[in-house]
């Protein structure tokens, strides 16, 4: 919020006030002396949300209305990189199909990871499982990574780290590899969904929820009014 909208609030509200006041000569300076039958020093303060996080607020309501309607069970939560795009919704919400039926198979994972890559090849796609202490067997879903190595959310790693594992690509093709020369958990992705078995429909989650009443914490902005301890040439 502005000093001009503040003085503006003030003015509807019928409240006398002194903008930076110039009878203070020493000690904090407010933006409002507020005077009348109960004086107030206010200080304006811009709680605006930071223009990344509103980005990726919006990256999170987008993928969120694209998975609401899917016919199909589970839990995710969502990792977002702020170069996130449109075109990386729409690849991860297709991978995301597809793995969220693999839990109704006999030889289901514990967890999948659907997961766009920095740089992807977005007309391939990859598949390969690996074994890990904290989360069971977990599934990757994903678009060819032209690195040939895959960032890992969620602290997800192998273990061991070098269990061999089997890549199935889109075009039919199968290969056996070490998990260390494809698993790279410190690699940046550009988003991810981390994804368990649910009884009920799909619902997806940020990565690290916040105050709930609002979705964020983050008031759109606010005028902080407190006593403030100054030195005045003024007398009454």
């Amino acid at each position: 919020m502005s000093n001009s909208k503040a003085g503006a609030l003030f003015t509807k509200a019928g409240i006398p006030f002194e903008q930076e006041p110039d009878w203070i000569t020493d000690g904090q300076k407010p933006d409002f002396y507020c005077s009348g039958k109960l004086p107030f020093w206010c200080e304006v303060k811009d709680l605006e949300r930071p223009e990344d996080s509103q980005r990726l607020s919006e990256a999170f309501r987008e993928l969120r209305n694209r998975t609401s309607n899917l016919d199909l069970t589970g839990q995710g939560f969502a990792y977002i990189h702020e170069k996130f795009s449109h075109c990386d919704a729409k690849n991860l919400v297709h991978l995301l199909k597809r793995a969220l039926k693999r839990f109704d198979d006999s030889d289901a994972p514990d967890a999948i990871v659907a997961l766009v890559p920095m740089n992807p090849n977005r007309h391939e796609y990859i598949r390969f499982a690996i074994s890990t202490k904290t989360h069971g067997t977990v599934e990757f879903h994903s678009c060819i990574a032209r690195t040939g190595t895959y960032g890992s959310p969620d602290g997800i790693y192998a273990e061991p780290y070098d269990q061999q594992i089997t890549q199935r690509f889109s075009t039919g093709a199968r290969k056996s590899i070490s998990a260390d020369g494809v698993v790279e958990p410190g690699q940046t992705f550009l988003v991810a969904i981390v994804a368990q078995k649910h009884p009920e429909t799909f619902s997806l989650w940020p990565q690290r929820p916040r105050d709930r009443s609002n979705g964020s914490g983050i008031r759109n902005g606010s005028v902080r009014c407190s006593a403030m301890r100054t030195t005045s040439s003024r007398t009454d």
